[in-house]
């Protein structure tokens, strides 16, 4: 089974920051939780000691690995910015 969830647009601090999309995102906190619950997704390891900040991520190198599922946005970038 492959699901594809699609966002609107990255969000300022998350997708727009991390690469990924709603990681680091307000909306992708629970979004990444609840994936990784179901065995969807796969955290990397000290992804937890950093705030849920896609500029932290993304400067710890740090990218989550998805299975069975892929994460998307209809926009490349964040409209607000």
């Amino acid at each position: 089974v492959y699901v594809l969830l699609v966002g609107e647009a990255p969000g300022p601090r998350g997708a727009d920051k991390s690469g990924v999309p709603f990681f680091g995102d307000a909306a992708g906190a629970p979004l990444y939780a609840a994936l990784a619950s179901i065995g969807a997704m796969h955290l990397p390891s000290g992804f937890d000691a950093l705030p849920w900040d896609g500029s932290a991520f993304a400067s710890a190198g740090l990218r989550p690995e998805a299975h069975g599922v892929a994460l998307g946005n209809a926009f490349n970038r964040c409209p607000t910015d």
